[in-house]
């Protein structure tokens, strides 16, 4: 479990932290439709892509707060 989650959101901050200081204008990030409303078999995997779009959100009330310029975007795909 602990993988999973991790390879997402620590690559996550990795591009975040390297991007900082640049302030780009937005993050887009794709998560999977899985976070929302599940897949049977692959709970892990929407659990790290819940914890992707919490992160956006985390992320964007900082902005909305003034604590940061960058807008986070979180897309999250549906089912191929």
């Amino acid at each position: 479990i602990e993988k999973t989650l991790r390879s997402k959101l620590d690559g996550l901050r990795v591009i975040h932290q390297a991007l900082h200081h640049k302030s780009p204008d937005f993050y887009c990030i794709y998560s999977s439709l899985s976070a929302d409303i599940g897949n049977l078999g692959q709970s892990i995997y929407a659990a790290a892509n819940a914890t992707l779009n919490t992160y956006a959100y985390e992320q964007e009330q900082l902005r909305l707060a003034g604590k940061q310029s960058s807008r986070f975007i979180s897309i999250s795909w549906p089912y191929w």
